[in-house]
């Protein structure tokens, strides 16, 4: 994703309440008058929050299967991170497992949001308003690029004039252009987002 709209200030207003909920339970979890490692929970609360407002992992079978791998990825040792300077260093063991384990990720991330897509077009028929988010957009070499966090959701964008026009593949642009998602019924369009060529 050119960025990732689960993270915008506006996607996690709307879930202030299940971030709240998740917090109260791992704090009442906790057995007063004994020491706490506060790293290790904060960890686990953030782990917590991550499997279920990113990834809408609410079932805790799959949880036990997600935790360990997006533990991998927090507790990352400072220097694997030379991986990312030195793409060999991806062919040899800790940086390979952990490409590998990234890899798997971004497969859930996948799998969740195409199983996504159908979901958004049901509640739209039975009336229920989900948050549309923004697109995720930049432009590189003059050529607008640009996704959604579901796969086939429509986005449009704009150039300066009032019409929109629907975005279905990279196209040449000048200045500043303003995008944003439409559902999938056509009724409803997230909050407009604008870029620049820098």
């Amino acid at each position: 994703m050119y960025f990732s709209t689960a993270f915008a200030a506006s996607a996690l207003r709307g879930y202030r309440g299940l971030v709240e909920q998740i917090a109260a339970d791992h704090v009442e979890s906790w057995t007063p008058g004994t020491a706490l490692h506060t790293l290790d929970r904060m960890n686990d609360l953030t782990l917590e929050v991550i499997m279920r407002v990113v990834f809408g992992v609410s079932d805790p079978r799959r949880r036990e299967l997600l935790a360990p791998r997006l533990r991998r990825i927090v507790n990352i040792n400072p220097i694997m991170l030379f991986g990312g300077i030195w793409p060999r260093l991806q062919t040899l063991g800790p940086w390979r497992r952990m490409r590998e384990n990234q890899d798997a990720l971004s497969a859930e991330w996948a799998n969740f949001s195409a199983r996504m897509a159908p979901q958004l077009r049901s509640l739209e028929q039975a009336g229920i308003m989900y948050r549309l988010a923004p697109p995720g957009a930049r432009i590189a070499d003059g050529m607008l690029q640009a996704n959604s966090e579901f796969p086939g959701q429509i986005i449009e964008y704009r150039t300066g004039g009032p019409g929109w026009t629907r975005f279905t593949a990279p196209v040449r642009v000048n200045g500043k252009v303003e995008l944003r998602t439409r559902s999938f019924d056509g009724r409803r369009t997230s909050r407009v987002v604008d870029v620049s060529a820098s």
